[in-house]
């Protein structure tokens, strides 16, 4: 354990040598179809409810404009919590613990089941929760049982027990339509498989989508004068799709996505590009241009 301290210690700061500037990206507000700033946007977004940051899982320059993009909003806002799709129900209290300072790092990094990339792209952000002393929601349904539904379908949750059932949304929709449509599309061109494998990838996204959305409006009825800013994988959010299109209607929204531009390619939104996929996009440069569920 203590090797794996040290190394995330060396890892965090290669990572904060990093710099990023406005060369290294664009946001396009595709409602005004005008460039702006990081903080125009962050001014922008007060007007929603709940805004939806989608990221690649990978990718260092989106990590760090979600840390810059979060300083930003409480620079207007201190009313804010934040929820990740990173953690996931169960062990909230163990984050609320680390939060207070009650638990260590090492066994919060431990008992939370946080992700490999943990150390460089999500503890600022949960860093700066813990000193601003902010909310952050484990949105997410645990990811066995995700697994569980991705082998046998949603009628495993049936035999789930009365605690794991309280980690789940109360209701699943898998029902046809566009977002359906468009994780089949992608998981057959990832060649993921057909038929009933598809039915069952499917659901596993849907229990998760379900539980992301219901964890956070499940908050904000509790909670009616904050706002939530939510971090999650491009895939669960992009085109107003997934996790957005399950929360409570009487929410207003907001979607921030990545558009992946190639190597060299100019930092801009062409004709070809389909800018209905976010209220705000950031273009990036990145070799591959891959969505993240």
């Amino acid at each position: 354990m203590r090797k794996i301290l040290i190394l995330s210690l060396l890892i965090v700061c290669v990572s904060m040598l990093l710099s990023y500037n406005t060369n290294d990206y664009k946001i396009y507000n595709s409602k005004t179809r005008k460039y702006v700033k990081l903080s125009q946007m962050a001014k922008e977004c007060q007007k929603a409810d709940i805004i939806f940051f989608g990221e690649l899982h990978d990718d260092e320059l989106l990590h760090w404009l979600e840390i810059e993009f979060l300083r930003e909003f409480y620079h207007n806002n201190h009313e804010i919590a934040v929820s990740m799709e990173m953690f996931e129900r169960d062990t909230q209290g163990i984050l609320n613990d680390f939060l207070m300072g009650k638990i260590e790092e090492s066994d919060f990094l431990l008992r939370s089941r946080a992700w490999d990339n943990y150390p460089t792209d999500y503890k600022p952000i949960v860093e700066f929760a813990k000193e601003k002393k902010l909310p952050l929601i484990a949105a997410n349904v645990p990811r066995y049982i995700a697994s569980f539904v991705n082998r046998e379908g949603l009628e495993i949750l049936d035999s789930l027990s009365v605690q794991e059932k309280m980690w789940v949304a109360r209701a699943v929709n898998t029902d046809d339509g566009t977002y359906k449509d468009k994780f089949f599309g992608l998981m057959g061109n990832m060649q993921m498989g057909h038929g009933m494998l598809l039915d069952r990838l499917f659901a596993a996204q849907c229990v998760k989508d379900d539980t992301m959305a219901e964890s956070i409006v499940d908050y904000l009825k509790a909670n009616p004068k904050k706002k939530v800013i939510h971090f999650n994988g491009d895939f669960h959010s992009q085109s107003g799709l997934g996790t957005v299109e399950r929360v409570d209607k009487n929410y207003k929204s907001l979607v921030i996505s990545p558009l992946a531009k190639a190597e060299g390619e100019k930092l801009e939104i062409s004709k070809e590009d389909d800018i209905s996929i976010a209220d705000y996009i950031i273009i990036i440069n990145r070799e591959f241009g891959e969505q993240d569920d």
